[in-house]
């Protein structure tokens, strides 16, 4: 029974330390400005707190406001993007700090499933977003500059 109550334990462990939310000092939260077309048509300036996510949105696309969960965080010495898309690598020397968060159901999210933000070690307030559907495929790549 002992041994049962321990691997429990374990499990409930390896459970929660898997995915979790965000805390104070991520580098991603803050309000972000879309910085060029594509990000500004689909999906406007964004929102970031702990725990919700909002976009602004645009004519062709809705606001959107939602929880999400973060389920990676990466922090080291290669390059970005970490997961080859687009697949020709960006010549940089910065390393780059990378969260993806998985977003809750909504109906605004006309497929979104995904994010991906990372910021450069020499450039903390540029931050680039992937966009990615629920089968984990890139939708979009945009770039937001730091309002707050």
């Amino acid at each position: 029974m002992t041994k049962v109550i321990q691997l429990f334990a374990v499990f409930i462990f390896l459970g929660t330390t898997a995915r979790s939310r965000a805390t104070e000092n991520d580098f991603y939260l803050g309000t972000w400005l879309a910085g060029g077309e594509a990000a500004v048509s689909i999906l406007g300036n964004l929102t970031i707190t702990a725990t919700d996510i909002s976009w602004d949105g645009s004519r062709s696309s809705p606001k959107c406001h939602t929880t999400y969960t973060v389920v990676d965080r990466s922090n080291g010495p290669h390059p970005y993007p970490d997961e080859g898309w687009p697949s020709k690598s960006i010549p940089s020397e910065a390393t780059y700090t990378t969260v993806k968060i998985r977003l809750a159901k909504a109906k605004c999210l006309d497929g979104a499933a995904y994010f991906r933000f990372a910021v450069a070690s020499n450039q903390s307030d540029y931050l680039d977003v992937i966009l990615y559907n629920n089968s984990y495929q890139p939708q979009g790549w945009f770039g937001f500059g730091r309002i707050k």
